[in-house]
């Protein structure tokens, strides 16, 4: 959705003596051969050429899916180095969102954050980038988001770069 695609006909222009496109909405240059499209909403194209005393017709659908907006979002890299710039990895989301669990882990497999119930779009309830008081090394973190949305449990599973 929202992104520009190309219907290309494939067709001799010197061939024909015209063409039209329909429907002419989101179609950005609908007097050209080749177009460029834009739909908003599953569309079916139709493509009408004449030549002499012939005529034909293509039809082509441009299915248009929608797409679900992340429910949250954590940042990819962070640098918890005290300049108050992505100084702690938090959960960012709707209000709609109930966070059950949250954890970090290294590249050994080894726990090393773990909050539970917590508060969303809190940048005070995040991983600050260290373990028992201990600075982590810089690397790569696998991290886990348990949390609920409409009364369903979801799960979201991602990576995490840690630089000082």
């Amino acid at each position: 959705m929202g992104e520009t695609g190309i219907i290309d006909p494939n067709i001799d222009i010197n061939l024909i003596d015209s063409f039209s496109w329909t429907p002419s909405i989101s179609i950005l240059n609908p007097d050209e051969l080749i177009v460029s499209i834009t739909p908003t909403e599953t569309t079916t194209y139709r493509h009408e050429v004449f030549y002499g005393n012939c005529y034909t017709h293509k039809k082509i659908t441009i299915e248009v899916l929608e797409t679900e907006e992340e429910d949250i979002y954590i940042g990819n890299i962070f640098s918890p180095n005290g300049d108050n710039i992505n100084d702690i990895l938090y959960i960012q989301g709707s209000e709609n969102i109930t966070l059950d669990a949250y954890k970090i882990y290294d590249r050994w497999g080894n726990l090393v954050f773990n909050l539970s119930e917590l508060e969303i779009n809190n940048n005070q309830a995040g991983w600050n980038g260290y373990y028992k008081g201990t600075k982590m090394i810089p690397g790569v973190y696998v991290y886990t988001i348990d949390y609920t949305k409409n009364g369903g449990p979801e799960l979201k599973i991602g990576t995490v770069t840690l630089i000082w």
